[in-house]
């Protein structure tokens, strides 16, 4: 049966600031248990579990035992936490001007919405990545305090535009940024009410999945952590094999080959051309042998086996530019369909138009 549950109080996460909910199970001394599909905020702080009763009954004021889902709470604190170090790294390499315009924090991946005027090249998508995996490897410390707003602003924290804070704040703090200063200066200072991991460690392995434009001014990147992140990794390897061995080369060799193929394949598409220009003009030379004399005036009239509309256009106007005050009419045809090009140039214009003629 599906339903939805309030406790007095709770272990699971209502979404919230981009975090999806918890999902987990409750249960009660008399065996009834009930599956925690989301966990969601109703008005303000009124956290509601919604789920499905599998088995019992569950009375008001029955007491009972709350169970979070914990490896999709680690996955959900890994990327979270490595939210904010993107937002750091982001700003550090692009510029003060990036702020975050909105982020989604799933199990599996992670958005993180940002202004900035321009698309993020892959050099700095590979150095904003290298950086975020530096603070992981260094496993920097994840410090949570409460304070007021005006003291959390005072100490550099980045707080959202828009967002309604209360009277305290939960700042988030990660890391030291420049070990040579002698103050201790956050790499991260945000205000957040996410989970997050205890180190940065914890996070285990980042990796940019896409980088696109979501609006004017606006980016957006999607990401991946931990073992995710990994088989992203595998993943990508296992294509570059896969390609690699239909080439009949190496993965390291896999550019040069392809540039290779590049480079012939333009040679080819010159020859190609050269090929079709010659095969036109001997075309247009055997045309030019079919104009008659139609009261007064030079006409081509015949139909062209297998000829497409921009075909036959550009065969008139090659006809026409050795053809002047003449009439060229067309036409050719591609599978069940039948077109008709009607060219009516120079002094022939006074006496005829192409359209009426068509």
């Amino acid at each position: 049966m599906k339903a939805m549950l309030i406790a007095n109080q709770t272990p699971f996460y209502a979404e919230s600031g981009g975090q999806l909910g918890d999902q987990g199970f409750l249960s009660s001394a008399e065996g009834a248990e009930f599956v925690v599909e989301d966990t969601v905020k109703r008005l303000e702080d009124l956290h509601v579990h919604i789920g499905t009763l599998r088995k019992g009954t569950l009375s008001i004021g029955a007491p009972v035992e709350m169970r979070v889902d914990g490896d999709r709470r680690g996955k959900l604190r890994a990327n979270h936490s490595v939210t904010h170090l993107l937002h750091a790294a982001l700003r550090q390499h692009l510029g003060e001007h990036v702020a975050q315009k909105g982020s989604l924090v799933g199990p599996d991946y992670l958005r993180f919405d940002f202004s900035n005027p321009k698309p993020v090249s892959a050099a700095e998508m590979s150095r904003i990545e290298s950086d975020v995996n530096s603070r992981v490897r260094e496993n920097v410390s994840v410090i949570t305090l409460q304070m007021t707003p005006d003291d959390a602003q005072e100490a550099g924290a980045v707080a959202l535009f828009g967002e309604k804070y209360g009277e305290e704040v939960r700042v988030v703090s990660m890391g030291h940024g420049d070990k040579s200063l002698n103050t201790e200066i956050s790499y991260s200072m945000e205000l957040c009410g996410g989970t997050h991991v205890g180190r940065a460690g914890d996070i285990g392995f980042f990796r940019i999945a896409s980088e696109s434009a979501l609006a004017a001014g606006v980016r957006r990147m999607e990401a991946v952590t931990g073992l995710t992140a990994v088989a992203s990794v595998h993943d990508d390897d296992q294509r570059a094999h896969d390609t690699a061995a239909l080439l009949k080369t190496s993965p390291a060799q896999l550019a040069e080959r392809i540039q290779g193929m590049q480079a012939r394949l333009k040679d080819t598409e010159r020859e190609l051309a050269d090929l079709r220009d010659q095969m036109a003009a001997h075309q247009t030379g055997a045309l030019l042998d079919q104009v008659a004399d139609v009261d007064g005036v030079k006409t081509l009239a015949t139909v062209l086996a297998n000829a497409k509309p921009d075909e036959l256009r550009a065969l008139a106007e090659k006809i026409a530019g050795q053809m002047p005050d003449s009439v060229i009419v067309l036409g050719g045809s591609a599978g069940p369909k039948a077109f008709l090009q009607v060219a009516v140039n120079g002094s022939a214009q006074k006496q005829l138009h192409a359209g009426k003629l068509v």
